[in-house]
């Protein structure tokens, strides 16, 4: 039997509560489909074969498909009966509207005084409406019935964000099963989408003297990675929509029309942290994002005078530096053929700038990573079994934090979703949300999986099994299990038990770290990165092994940056002149690492 087209139009119409339009006069031809269309559309949605594989992969279906939970079997297949009833009801209805245009066109084109009842016009008239509001009903019950199903399927698959499960519920309603046929397909490709976004990052060429005129007429960015979906104008667009008669970098108090920002969730690109510091500085200042585009044609004068500005507000030579940095990024160039990077102009106004406010030094901590640990063996953490869950949870961070070296940002990201937390006899492997990444990921480096070695079975010392971080770990993820609102480690020890936020996991090591220190020096959460890194340097443990532990990409920035004197190593210089012997003695660095 063949099937009007308005069923398609209705059914999705319904399915998105949008309102009916008006019954169209089509021709005859109109009227049908072909069968695979139909019975694509008019056969109740299955489950795919992935998606089944997927459930059965959890334990969710039994080798025959259904749930095992009786509660969601009886549901999904009682919703599994009305979803077929109602498409049968909509096969009836369909062939009602289409013998009722029939019969209205035939009613049309004979006469009246042909017609043996003079009440047949009314009854052909409204056969219509009666099967159209058939139909209606019918497609109400089957939509609601499908979402039902598809919602019942969707919660027992473990997705890798909730983002990605909303996008599975909207997709169409029509097809050969339950995700149109596509599960697998747009699970794959929402995945690579987010993997290209938090990864996307721009190069763009340094123009040389000869080509500054043609690149801002043409600009041609260069990508090292995957482009970023274009949510924001190109610099090509940016520039040439904008007067070339306006001021370069305008000064403060101007009032500007307020830019809009798109909200992405993903972390800053790589290397734009510099940038976006900029843009925030103009903001104070009054000025739009605009003014970052404009930057790019400023002349070398104005962005000196911008740079020195900076510099009389009371920032460091440091930050100065950032700000140069991020001009130099999206600056077309100076006549010379110099960047605002390397122009020699700049170059001797931020070493006058450093001469004039040289940086402020600062004393290496003076507490020692020892006496922390000596106090998390004691009362009141221990014994474990019989701590409160807020000392337990403090415990536990700090033996992570310090037997990974790992950033705060990297502890917060901690997961207890399956697959991304592995026990075995001699430790534990950790690794963060997938939609994290670290400070210094990049597609050519991507920091490991966290390991932590069980120091109750590898230390004959019963006193070590006290700080034993994979011990913690377990009493912590025990203790939690009944009470977790959130997949994150880390949660708040207090009900409602929300995640733990990263400024919340610093409070909490510098809480445990400031009984320890013997002044009013402030104490911050990321020392007991530096203090974790160089005393398993002093300790002799290899360059290479702290490199990898602590997701450094080279040998500098733990150098130059992170490695700091512990109590026992300092002095070696004075005793070493004074003929004193010293037993601990410090590690060589290679030549490539010598600052």
């Amino acid at each position: 039997m063949p099937v009007d087209a308005e069923c398609f139009d209705r059914f999705e119409a319904q399915a998105k509560a949008n309102k009916w339009r008006a019954y169209p006069k089509r021709q005859a031809s109109d009227f049908h489909i072909d069968d695979e269309d139909r019975k694509a559309f008019f056969s109740s949605p299955s489950l795919p074969d992935v998606c089944l594989d997927k459930l059965k992969a959890s334990g969710a279906v039994d080798h025959r498909g259904k749930f095992r939970t009786s509660a969601t079997k009886k549901s999904y297949l009682l919703l599994q009966g009305i979803d077929l009833a109602a498409r049968t009801g909509m096969k009836f209805a369909s062939s009602l509207l289409l013998i009722a245009e029939v019969l209205s066109k035939s009613f049309r084109q004979t006469g009246t005084e042909e017609v043996s009842r003079k009440d047949t016009g009314a009854l052909v008239n409204i056969l219509g409406p009666v099967a159209r509001l058939s139909y209606d009903q019918f497609a109400k019950v089957a939509v609601k019935a499908s979402f039902d199903r598809r919602e019942l399927v969707l919660d027992s698959i473990r997705w890798p964000s909730d983002d990605i499960k909303r996008r599975f519920m909207e997709l169409p309603l029509s097809g050969p099963d339950l995700f149109a046929g596509k599960f697998e397909e747009q699970l794959l490709t929402e995945i690579k989408r987010r993997k290209d976004i938090n990864k996307a990052d721009f190069n763009f060429p340094r123009s040389s003297s000869s080509s500054i005129r043609t690149r801002r007429s043409s600009p041609k960015p260069s990508f090292r990675r995957p482009s970023r979906p274009s949510a924001f104008p190109s610099r090509q667009q940016s520039i040439q929509g904008r007067s070339r008669d306006r001021p370069r970098i305008q000064a403060p108090g101007r009032n500007h029309p307020k830019s809009t920002s798109t909200n992405f969730s993903r972390r800053p690109l790589r290397g734009s942290s510099r940038l976006e510091t900029f843009i925030r500085q103009l903001s104070s200042q009054g000025l739009s994002q605009e003014a970052a585009v404009l930057a790019s044609e400023a002349s070398l004068e104005t962005v000196a005078d911008f740079l020195f500005h900076i510099f009389k507000e009371g920032k460091q030579a440091s930050t100065v530096k950032n700000y140069r940095s991020a001009i130099s990024s999206i600056h077309e160039g100076c006549p010379d053929g110099s960047t605002i990077g390397s122009n020699n102009a700049i170059y001797h106004l931020l070493r006058g700038m450093f001469n004039g406010r040289p940086p402020r030094k600062r004393l290496s901590p003076s507490w020692s990573i020892n006496h922390v640990l000596n106090s998390l063996s004691t009362s009141p953490f221990e014994p474990i079994h019989n701590t409160s869950l807020e000392l337990l949870t403090h415990k536990t961070l700090f033996l992570l934090a310090a037997a990974s070296a790992r950033r705060r940002s990297e502890l917060h990201a901690l997961t207890t979703k399956r697959g991304f937390i592995r026990f075995s006899h001699n430790g534990v492997y950790l690794i963060p949300d997938p939609t994290f990444l670290t400070k210094n990921e990049t597609a050519s480096f991507s920091p490991g999986e966290i390991y932590l070695p069980n120091i109750s079975s590898s230390s004959s010392i019963r006193e070590d099994r006290k700080i034993c971080p994979v011990r913690a770990l377990i009493w912590y993820i025990e203790k939690t299990k009944n009470i977790r609102s959130s997949e994150r480690l880390f949660l708040i020890p207090r009900s409602p038990y929300n995640p733990a936020s990263k400024d919340t996991l610093s409070r909490w090591i510098v809480n445990l770290i400031t009984p320890h220190i013997d002044n009013d020096d402030p104490v911050h959460a990321h020392q007991l990165r530096a203090h974790a890194t160089s005393k398993a340097w002093f300790n002799g443990v290899s360059l290479s092994d702290i490199l990898k532990a602590a997701a450094w990409k080279t040998p500098s920035t733990f150098v130059s940056c992170y490695l700091t004197d512990v109590v026992s190593n300092e002095g070696a210089f004075a005793r070493s002149v004074l003929g004193i012997s010293d037993q601990h003695r410090r590690p060589v660095l290679p030549p490539s690492c010598r600052c």
